[in-house]
């Protein structure tokens, strides 16, 4: 029997082998590439603040995260002169166990360590823009710190608002936080 030039027993298997690395490369390569994606930008917090990456975002979007990024980082720091700024003078929030206060209260109150961050990780943070004028972020956020004197741990859920100023700069307006409950299972857990 005589061979073809070139051909050996191995080539037929060979050539299905490298049609098969081919394959699994087109497909594998793509998970991997999405998988660094999201480790660079939706997945692993960075800096404490998770985000999701939703593709192009508006300006205005992203104005309102870095703004969310400089009240976390106002916050943790107990930076009242940046957190004066960055409100507005008839801002109004509602703190996790009710408390209302005014822009001055709030200042105050972090100025004279009544409450004290030490941790903040936020996560799924979204922003809605409102006839390009009104910014309303909602997030989850969990802390460490100290309020009243009494410890501050646990997950939140918070809504802030930002108004766009006559300059183009946006001041936050509003802002309300709630405890987020624990999860069934583990209500059960501690009983």
């Amino acid at each position: 029997m005589r061979r073809k030039q070139g051909y050996t027993p191995y080539t037929l298997p060979m050539k299905y082998a490298v049609k098969f690395a081919m394959l699994a490369l087109a497909v594998v390569a793509p998970i991997a590439i999405h998988a660094q994606v999201f480790r660079q930008v939706g997945m692993a917090p960075v800096n404490g603040v998770r985000k999701i990456a939703t593709g192009n975002k508006p300006r205005s979007h992203r104005q309102i995260e870095a703004l969310e990024q400089q009240w976390r980082q106002a916050q943790l720091k107990a930076d009242t002169e940046t957190m004066s700024k960055m409100m507005a003078d008839d801002y109004i929030g509602i703190s996790a166990n009710g408390m209302v206060q005014t822009k001055q209260q709030m200042v105050e109150r972090v100025m004279n360590r009544k409450i004290s961050i030490t941790r903040m990780d936020v996560d799924e943070l979204k922003v809605k823009i409102i006839n390009g004028s009104t910014a309303v972020v909602t997030s989850q956020v969990d802390v460490d710190g100290e309020m009243d004197g009494r410890p501050l741990h646990g997950k939140y859920l918070y809504t802030r608002v930002y108004a766009r100023q006559s300059g183009g700069g946006w001041k936050v307006v509003n802002f309300e936080a709630t405890r987020m409950r624990p999860e069934p299972d583990k209500i059960a857990d501690n009983k």
